[in-house]
């Protein structure tokens, strides 16, 4: 597997991401093309890119107006409903070709079996083989614990600023009718482009924490991220620590509003460390924290456990998981080393590592498939290459308030099994009040699950386990 496979278990956890999944998912492409009489292109195609830690269905969408205008989309329905327009694209007879110079991947197909199907392959460094078939309309994900109206408590569509940075962030604000508790929660999301349901697969958990919440009292504010949504400001060049910032103007946001006497976080994932970041400064204006598989690890240190985890939660042996976290760990302490100018050096690097290999190692056969550009580039960003660096117990250690920490027992983004005793460490560095719990067979999303690999995310039909929403409900109702 290459790197950025791996690096977007952090990237991109809610695997929504626009730009880029395991190499293979796309950050596609945009457009329109025009064919005369190929109505028989039209409709939905469907199949499935299968890698060891999940499979992702991905839809073609061809479709023709009364000038027999031709225009194609694709949708990789796991992740979003919403549709990626294709930039260019040639049908020619029984053929069909598109292609994007940007991310480097090309799609050569045709129809067989009396226009059945589309049989081809998707190059990107490796080649996939797919075989698409007609299907009569996108599939539907069933997610029955997503709110829907009338709801029974207050709804205000808020925008606040964050001003140091100068952008607006637009949110949902949930109140409890006849409100009295005076307790608030800022909900913050993991990492990569999340709207402010944390939507995932077409799970909205920021929406079901936030209608359990207020329906049981609790105030919650939940926000898109910066550029995402109707959020202005750019996703691109913002790190952690600019998400922080943003996180840090909804609080004061809420602090402002006589209504909330009592005004606590929740952070999931990345979000978690933003948490915990707040919950140490030293004029922090929060009562309480909860974190939901929040990272304890160094960040690129996570990012060897995830490699290492998911490979055997997939089923691979601990010897080739090894492989694969060896692999990892190689390119993560080159791009530490090097930052930018490790495309220029990574060669010279890999051949003195290489070197140093037995014949027989595994590593040694995970190398043939690399390709510097492609397997590097995208770990290049602002974002990545500050989250290497940012090590969650140097706030955890200094927390100045009461925190809740949950864990998923089968966690293949951030694994309990490194991150739980770390994380009772830096709790217990000092007075102040905490919990800490993992929790059987949930995975990252606290679901209930049985793998806790990514593959699951799409095909549970629950969204959050109900015992873990009451249990942060009931531990929140203590600040009453």
């Amino acid at each position: 597997m290459m790197f950025c496979q791996f690096v977007l278990f952090v990237a991109c956890e809610n695997m929504k991401s626009w730009h880029k999944q395991f190499g293979l998912i796309f950050a596609l492409l945009l457009g329109l093309n025009f064919c005369q009489g190929q109505n028989k292109w039209t409709g939905y195609w469907i199949d499935t890119i299968k890698t060891y830690t999940q499979d992702l269905k991905i839809i073609l969408h061809f479709e023709s107006n009364y000038q027999n205008e031709m225009t194609l989309n694709m949708y990789s329905i796991d992740q979003s409903r919403t549709p990626i327009p294709i930039k260019s694209f040639q049908i020619k007879e029984d053929s069909l070709l598109f292609s994007s110079k940007t991310y480097g991947f090309q799609f050569k197909g045709q129809f067989v079996d009396s226009n059945s199907s589309i049989i081809g392959t998707f190059k990107q460094g490796q080649v996939v083989p797919l075989r698409f078939t007609h299907i009569d309309s996108l599939p539907r994900l069933y997610r029955p614990q997503t709110p829907q109206p009338p709801f029974d408590y207050d709804i205000e569509e808020v925008v606040f600023t964050n001003k140091k940075a100068k952008i607006n962030l637009s949110g949902t604000l949930t109140i409890p009718k006849n409100y009295q508790q005076g307790i608030a929660v800022v909900l913050v999301a993991g990492s990569g482009p999340q709207d402010r349901d944390e939507t995932i697969f077409e799970h909205k958990p920021f929406a079901v924490i936030a209608d359990m919440f207020t329906k049981n009292g609790i105030a919650v504010l939940r926000y898109d991220k910066r550029g995402v949504g109707q959020s202005k400001g750019n996703y691109l060049s913002a790190t952690t620590f600019d998400f922080a910032e943003d996180a840090q103007a909804a609080v004061d946001f809420l602090k402002k509003d006589k209504r909330f006497k009592k005004v606590g976080i929740l952070g999931h994932s990345e979000g978690g460390i933003i948490a915990a970041m707040l919950a140490a400064k030293p004029k922090t204006k929060l009562s309480f924290a909860a974190l939901l598989a929040a990272p304890a690890q160094k960040g690129d240190s996570l990012i060897v456990s995830q490699v290492y985890y998911a490979a055997l939660a997939s089923g691979l042996d601990e010897i080739y998981a090894q492989a694969l976290a060896n692999q990892e760990r190689f390119l993560l302490d080159m791009l530490l080393k090097h930052k930018d100018s490790i495309l220029i050096k990574i060669d010279e690097e890999l051949d003195k590592h290489k070197q140093n290999l037995p014949e027989n190692d595994i590593e040694l056969a995970l190398w043939k498939n690399f390709v510097p550009f492609r397997d590097i580039f995208p770990c290049l960003s602002p974002w990545f290459q500050t989250f290497l660096t940012i090590n969650p117990s140097d706030y955890l250690k200094n927390k100045k308030i009461p925190i809740f920490s949950l864990y998923g027992s089968i966690d293949c983004q951030v694994p309990s099994k490194t991150n739980n005793d770390l994380m009772f460490d830096c709790l217990s560095a000092n007075d102040v009040w905490f919990s800490l719990i993992t929790l059987n067979n949930k995975n990252h999303l606290f679901q209930n699950a049985t793998t806790g690999t990514m593959k699951e995310y799409a095909n549970i039909s629950e969204t959050i386990a109900f015992d873990v929403l009451t249990m942060l409900k009931d531990w929140i109702l203590k600040y009453k």
